[in-house]
């Protein structure tokens, strides 16, 4: 399981107020809206992700994200699978249409193959 954080802010703007978290040191690589040129949902930037990584397949990646116009879009334009992170009460639309849909972050150990 490898973890990419994708941030919509700049890496100035994040670092300092996920240090005292150490969230970051959860993700085995981090990426930050000045890493791109496009801005979500361009696929461009899914893609380049998965060039810069060529050990991650992208059959078997999930993006994770809140913003069905941002994140789950993206995914789809990039062909991938997306899990998208809302309260239940949020209907899922037909389009972008996420693969996944979950209230809380921990529910997806029951959908994880992590043996």
């Amino acid at each position: 399981l490898r973890l990419i954080l994708l941030a919509k802010e700049t890496k100035a703007q994040i670092e300092p107020r996920l240090a005292p978290t150490e969230l970051l040191s959860s993700f085995n690589f981090a990426y930050f809206t000045d890493d791109f040129k496009d801005k979500l949902p361009s696929k461009n930037i899914f893609f380049k992700i998965l060039k810069d990584h060529p050990e991650i397949d992208p059959d078997s990646t999930l993006v994770i994200g809140t913003n069905l116009d941002e994140e789950i879009q993206g995914a789809e334009n990039a062909n991938l699978k997306s899990l998208w992170l809302a309260p239940k009460k949020d209907k899922i639309p037909i389009s972008p249409r996420p693969t996944l849909h979950l209230s809380k972050l921990a529910d997806l150990d029951f959908y994880l193959d992590l043996d």
